[in-house]
């Protein structure tokens, strides 16, 4: 494998800061990384890039039938010798016992691999689509996260680096409609999260808006309905 080609250096890069990459591949880029500067600042690249995700991105509490059959797989009982009767555990000392625990921060890739396999297995019900921006400075630094999904009314919206905004000015987000003129959704925080209310048809067209925008604008927002300040941050929308 040619770890000279940028592309592929930065594809392993990605999907290292992702945790997608795994096994063989993934002590073998390590041990790249330990002898290669550039690659580790790769790595930090996206580790940036994608940090802002975790602004946007709601947690996911998976159903306690998951958690009971990744338990099952775990205290799986060991063989037992000829004769020798299989011990038992007391009610409730699976999960006071310290051995598991142990086991559990050990094993965590065997974790991963018993969940994947039992959501294979158990059919269920498609989530509805949602969506994430980044937008970006003019330096390409991570600035503004947003998120929000198909079957809700509200667009969430965090602020990454905090802001320096005037007494009389204003941060204000923008849909980008492809072959339309933009549209304000809202004024935002220079730090902090804030959560906009949708009116009418906007979340059906939110769906089919593939960039956003932040402007800087006169306090209280554009006075005319269009960009009327610089634009400060941008960055396209991407379906989860």
């Amino acid at each position: 494998m040619n770890y000279d080609s940028p592309k592929l250096r930065d594809m392993l890069a990605a999907e290292y800061a992702l945790g997608t990459l795994h096994g063989r591949a993934r002590r073998r880029f390590e041990r790249l990384l330990a002898r290669d500067e550039t690659l580790r600042q790769l790595v930090e690249q996206w580790q940036q890039r994608l940090a802002p995700l975790d602004y946007v991105v709601p947690a996911q509490q998976p159903p306690e039938r998951v958690w009971l059959a990744i338990a099952r797989r775990i205290a799986a009982p060991r063989p037992t010798a000829a004769g020798e009767r299989p011990r038992t555990r007391a009610a409730g000392g699976f999960w006071n016992n310290l051995g598991f625990w142990r086991a559990l921060g050990v094993g965590a890739s065997a974790v991963a691999a018993a969940l994947l396999i039992y959501l294979s297995v158990v059919p269920v019900a498609p989530p509805e689509p949602s969506y994430v921006a980044v937008l970006l400075d003019q330096q390409a630094h991570p600035a503004v996260a947003i998120n929000y999904r198909a079957d809700s009314r509200q667009i969430a919206v965090s602020v990454v680096a905090v802001q320096t905004l005037g007494a009389e000015q204003s941060f204000e987000l923008w849909a980008l409609p492809k072959g339309a003129a933009p549209r304000s959704l809202g004024l935002i925080p220079a730090s902090g999260k804030v959560v906009l209310n949708l009116a009418g048809d906007a979340r059906v067209a939110l769906e089919e808006v593939p960039a956003f925008a932040v402007s800087l604008e006169p306090k209280g927002g554009s006075p005319t309905g269009a960009p009327t300040g610089p634009v400060l941050y941008s960055g396209a929308r991407v379906r989860l």
